[in-house]
């Protein structure tokens, strides 16, 4: 149920972002505003599998609270960020947008809205802007660590760690890492969730069967950080779950079955 309403959501933001046009962010109408962002309530309302996570949320009076700020979105752009605002309500990783279009993008890179561009480009000269962006400077380190330790014949314990962090007095959405799946923690969709630096301790169990065929016992443990122009946030993840790898003549084959959580969250065992 949760990947069709993600389906869906998707589906209706793209209904949404679609109309922008990079050249003109004032095509959306009020009426289709409100079309668009009360089909996204209706949506939730009738179909998200996940309001145990968020029990404190009361849809309607999130929807309630959000009408006015839809109404009153001052061009597209901004009628784009108060959606996905409201979708972060439900911090829900399957609730969300993960792709805008390149004008959209733009405007987030940028960190500034068009009517706050048009104000401060009275007040700064180009040369002056120039400069500030040869000013930014980003840097990355990233460190994996990987060990074996026999406990008993074919029975061996695996850890791995792996550590990033990107460093930037300004960092945007497009530019932060994504983290979730086999090569990172298991559990969770595939680059599911955004971080700006992360550290990651994955620990496994395994039976070696023969030579490159095992199966084990996994358990996923990370701490990461969101950090750009727009927020901050904190966040954990646990993992467990069993897999097997077996040497096949085509290679090897590897099957995981793993149920994650994020914060307080219960496990989501029908992700």
């Amino acid at each position: 149920m949760k990947n069709i309403i993600f389906s869906l959501l998707v589906l209706f933001s793209l209904q949404i972002f679609a109309q922008v046009n990079e050249n003109n962010l004032y095509r959306i109408s009020q009426e289709q505003k409100i079309f668009e962002f009360s089909t996204i309530y209706k949506e939730l309302y009738y179909n998200f599998a996940n309001f145990n996570d968020c029990p404190e949320v009361n849809i309607d009076s999130v929807y309630m609270t959000y009408i006015p700020i839809i109404m009153n979105s001052e061009n597209d752009f901004d009628y784009c960020q108060t959606v996905l605002s409201f979708l972060n309500e439900f911090r829900n990783p399957h609730t969300t947008v993960y792709e805008f279009p390149d004008c959209i993008m733009k405007k987030f890179n940028e960190g500034l809205n068009e009517d706050l561009n048009e104000d401060l480009n009275e007040d700064l000269n180009e040369d002056f802007i120039e400069e500030d962006k040869k000013n930014i400077f980003q840097t990355k380190n990233k460190l994996e660590l990987t060990a074996y330790l026999p406990i008993y014949r074919s029975l061996i314990f695996k850890f791995k760690s792996n550590t990033s962090s990107i460093f930037s007095k300004k960092l945007f959405e497009n530019e932060l890492d994504r983290i979730g799946g086999l090569k990172t923690i298991r559990g969770f969709d595939d680059l599911s969730l955004p971080a700006s630096s992360y550290s990651i301790a994955s620990t496994e169990i395994l039976y070696r069967i023969e030579e490159n065929s095992a199966v084990f016992a996994l358990c996923d443990f990370a701490y990461f950080e969101k950090r750009n122009t727009i927020n901050k946030e904190y966040n954990y993840a646990l993992s467990f779950g069993a897999g097997i790898e077996l040497n096949t003549g085509a290679g090897i084959f590897s099957l995981v079955w793993a149920v994650g959580k994020l914060n307080s969250n219960s496990f989501m065992f029908n992700a």
